[in-house]
């Protein structure tokens, strides 16, 4: 969002009007509109644009310069099996080269049996050894068909970590629209399609 302002001009227009718009129906309900030039008005509502899309431009500018330099990048870390971490590096290189930096691709660890007196973080040294090497912002599993028991186990040890943790959603083999994340009880849901209206939509459209 904040390196295509051109995006959300015109919800910037629309909420600056609606500001001004805001301010005049106030003045003239306190009767004090006669007190201000609507000429000056004019002028305040175009400069105060202009003002706020020139920041929004500046900033983009910042963004995309300090992303060409290497920094504001999200770095990620792709746990799983070979060949569909290096499907996901490619997509990630062709989609958000400029905002993600894929720092390494790891197979699924296998869990090794801590011996006695060892630290719990001896359980995969192999991914140990990479996380205290690398900075780190995100660590993105890929199951690959690993059992739900040795996924949660990998999460579960990850917390020892300061990144965040995902799993690949595109794991039924197409890539789906994820709109939004469900629950059944206690079993979670991502839910890929929603009626016209539902929810609180219907009583806003009533």
């Amino acid at each position: 969002a904040l390196r295509d302002p051109g995006r959300a001009l015109g919800r910037l227009a629309a909420a600056w009007s609606a500001a001004v718009g805001a301010v005049l129906v106030l003045l003239y309900a306190l009767k004090s509109g006669d007190a201000v030039s609507r000429l000056w008005i004019g002028y305040w509502w175009l400069t105060g644009l202009l003002g706020l899309v020139a920041t929004r431009c500046a900033v983009a500018l910042g963004v995309i310069l300090a992303q060409r330099a290497g920094r504001l990048r999200h770095t990620v870390l792709l746990v799983g099996g070979e060949k569909r971490c290096g499907e996901l590096a490619d997509r990630l290189s062709r989609e958000a080269a400029d905002e993600v930096e894929v720092v390494g691709k790891v197979r699924f660890p296998t869990s090794v049996e801590p011996s006695d007196g060892s630290h719990p973080l001896a359980r995969y040294p192999e991914l140990a050894a990479v996380l205290r090497a690398r900075p780190v912002g995100e660590v993105v599993i890929v199951p690959d068909g690993r059992s739900p028991e040795e996924v949660e186990g990998l999460l579960r040890w990850l917390r020892a970590f300061p990144v965040s943790a995902s799993l690949a959603a595109d794991e039924l083999g197409c890539r789906l629209p994820l709109l939004a994340l469900g629950r059944i009880g206690r079993s979670p849901l991502l839910r890929v399609i929603e009626p016209p209206l539902d929810g609180w939509s219907r009583v806003i459209k009533a």
